[in-house]
């Protein structure tokens, strides 16, 4: 299971919060492929939520799916899930959290 916490401590993280749930901008992650080489796999994060005139509910649950073959990360994707909504603002935490799938 994977938790991830992000502070939206003002006015400009909350606008990228709201520009990620538009689809305006793209949450970017990288992999290590292997523990011996600096080789990373880039996927993305996906953002969903409501965005409202002075706070956003943003969906809280993803799940993380790893594809491996031979002790090597071949693929990764991250995927939201309809679950639980998120009240954030600036001043508050989101807090993301979801499995790991191998």
């Amino acid at each position: 299971f994977q938790y991830c916490g992000w502070w939206i401590s003002d006015v400009t993280k909350f606008n990228r919060i709201k520009a990620l749930i538009k689809g305006e901008e793209n949450l970017q992650c990288r992999v290590k492929m292997i523990p011996s080489k600096d080789f990373y796999i880039p996927f993305s994060i996906p953002v969903w939520g409501v965005v409202e005139p002075d706070h956003a509910h943003v969906d809280s649950h993803l799940n993380f799916v790893f594809h491996a073959h031979s002790g090597t990360i071949m693929g990764m994707t991250a995927y939201p899930v309809r679950d639980t909504f998120i009240f954030v603002k600036p001043g508050t935490v989101l807090t993301m959290h979801g499995p790991v799938k191998w």
